[in-house]
């Protein structure tokens, strides 16, 4: 059975959880319990670092539990508070799509799961189930538009 991260009905109108509301809402629960099946599950402390500024890697995060702050680097040392994230939330969007260094750092607010889909885990995914994989990269790109049209910050 899917997880309930999936699942959004419950969303109080916390507007991070509002903005992260289309990600994979329309799959079947086989559907995401075959997505479930292929991504890496992953836990972190509070204060830990998920993602840095300037990582490499094209993964996706989907949380699980918990909630992340994404955090913007300043020069000298400072930091810029971009958006909280928690329970549904979805990260790694910008250097999944485009494959450029990431733009922020991601970090633990307390203990937090995520489930983190690599580029190889999508390509896999995509030769194997396209349907899930054309509906993933469909609520991603709904994501972002929506983020674009209220001037959020995309994760």
């Amino acid at each position: 059975m899917a997880q309930n991260f999936f699942r959004y009905d419950d969303a109080a109108g916390d507007s991070a959880v509002e903005s992260n509301r289309a990600i994979l809402g329309s799959l079947r629960d086989a559907d995401c319990d075959q997505l479930i099946s292929l991504a890496a599950r992953r836990k972190y402390q509070a204060g830990a670092h998920i993602i840095k500024a300037q990582d490499t890697d094209r993964a996706i995060y989907f949380i699980v539990s918990g909630s992340v702050e994404i955090v913007a680097p300043e020069p000298g040392a400072l930091s810029s508070k971009l958006a909280t994230l928690s329970e549904g939330g979805v990260f790694g969007i910008v250097s999944f799509l485009d494959g450029a260094p990431r733009g922020s750092n991601v970090i633990a607010k307390g203990p937090v799961e995520v489930l983190m889909v690599s580029k190889d885990i999508f390509e896999q995914l995509a030769a194997w189930q396209p349907r899930i994989a054309i509906a993933l990269l469909s609520d991603i790109g709904a994501n972002v538009a929506m983020r674009l049209r209220k001037h959020e910050p995309i994760p």
